[in-house]
């Protein structure tokens, strides 16, 4: 991320479930802005070995770095890291009943982003399993 935006989720892919998939666990995920203020995210617990990915929810805090750090002298291996902007439809949606939500495709986020599958995307990325 080059300028700061507000981080909504994180999600960690671990590199195999078959081994070492519980590498990951105590990890924090941190989100640093402009002037290198470091805010966590949260800690990683409870990995399964069932887990592809783990994810992490930033509740919207602005930043453009984002930094995970594993305790210790274990060294960390991932396969990917996705960042999603918190939309504004996300913050709307926590302040409306739930009869008035709107429904997943409903065009409601910025920067050319596209609602579906329950958060803000690029539209060719909308309905891909990332699994």
């Amino acid at each position: 991320m080059f300028r700061e935006e507000k981080v909504g989720d994180i999600k960690i892919y671990n590199v195999q479930q078959d081994c070492c998939y519980d590498q990951l666990e105590g990890a924090t995920v941190t989100v640093l802005n402009d002037d290198m203020d470091e805010i966590i995210c949260g800690t990683i617990t409870n990995v399964k070995k069932t887990d592809e990915f783990v994810k992490v929810n930033c509740r919207g805090l602005v930043g453009n770095i984002v930094k995970v750090e594993i305790p210790g002298e274990k060294y960390l291996h991932i396969r990917e890291l996705e960042v999603y902007e918190k939309c504004p439809a996300d913050e709307r949606e926590e302040k409306e009943e739930p009869e008035k939500k709107k429904k997943s495709g409903d065009s409601r986020c910025s920067n050319g982003l596209t609602w579906c599958d329950g958060t803000c995307k690029h539209v060719h990325m909308c309905g891909k399993n990332f699994g």
